[in-house]
């Protein structure tokens, strides 16, 4: 089935971005690499967890309800919105702030833009959390990951672990890596219909 192929692909290359992104996370922590990452791969890499977070809502969507869909709206709206400011802040405010400097400091004062920017921030944040908590009542992709996937951004916005870089992102990318690891290995959970057992017939 083509959407049983696109979830696997979907899963496969979340389980290669979630474990560079936590790879990455670790050795900002550690002082290996520079905490700022470059823009342009930034870019590419959100755009990959879009693909699959679609994959990850279609393998449970069955099971996942109208909390579900309300869930993955909130965190593909989030992500998409996210992609959209890092397009602005890699191609467009560069230029605008070396040409135009008195516009790029005029935009950032405005009280429209703090009310977008507050809005950007709850949808980045807020979009795992419930998409992780959907997960759990869905009891398809494992526990563990989507227990990850809600406490990640906690940890983010908080800063309860006091270490550079962002703790609580390792956690979030480890979560990413375990639903799309349940993504990839469940061929059938979500897509095929339950069948009844002998016990059910004979009864």
């Amino acid at each position: 089935m083509f959407t049983e192929k696109l979830i696997r692909i979907a899963g496969l290359v979340g389980m290669l971005a979630g474990t560079c992104w936590a790879l990455y996370e670790i050795g900002e922590i550690a002082g290996l690499v520079p905490i700022t990452s470059d823009p342009a791969l930034d870019l590419i890499a959100h755009g990959l967890v879009v693909f699959v977070v679609i994959g990850l809502y279609a393998r449970q969507a069955a099971q996942a309800g109208w909390f579900g869909a309300v869930a993955f709206v909130i965190y593909l709206t989030g992500l998409m919105v996210n992609q959209g400011m890092k397009a602005i802040y890699t191609f467009v405010a560069p230029t605008l702030t070396s040409q135009f400097p008195a516009a790029a400091q005029a935009v950032g004062t405005q009280p429209a833009w703090g009310i977008f920017t507050m809005a950007w921030t709850t949808l980045t944040f807020l979009g795992p959390m419930l998409f992780g908590i959907a997960t759990l009542r869905a009891r398809v992709l494992p526990r563990w990951a989507a227990i990850l996937l809600i406490v990640g951004p906690i940890f983010s916005m908080t800063g309860l672990i006091p270490l550079p870089g962002n703790p609580g992102a390792v956690l979030t990318a480890l979560g990413f890596v375990g639903l799309s690891y349940g993504a990839w290995s469940n061929k059938s959970t979500a897509l095929a219909p339950s069948q009844p057992t002998m016990e059910a017939v004979a009864s």
